[in-house]
């Protein structure tokens, strides 16, 4: 993800997230505290939901927007190099 103060950098393969400002040369490691961390829960919650153990949540068609547009920002920003707005 690219923006005019930096770039946030994460990598699946090792759930690692880098972060560089404008004004440094590298970008280095950020380490996450335990208590911020989150986790991909999605196919869980499905499973939940089927079997009745968790609640059905939908998302609404705004936040669904909100969220393509976001997506489509940090592809653009990816393939470009370049600050996109969304």
């Amino acid at each position: 993800l690219y923006g005019s103060e930096g770039t946030l950098k994460y990598r699946f393969d090792t759930d690692t997230l880098y972060f560089g400002s404008s004004s440094a040369s590298e970008i280095t490691e950020v380490v996450v505290p335990e208590d911020d961390e989150g986790g991909w829960r999605v196919e869980e919650e499905f499973i939940n939901a089927i079997r009745g153990i968790e609640p059905i949540e939908f998302t609404t068609f705004e936040a669904g927007v909100k969220y393509m547009e976001f997506t489509d920002a940090v592809l653009t920003s990816a393939e470009t190099g370049e600050l996109v707005s969304c």
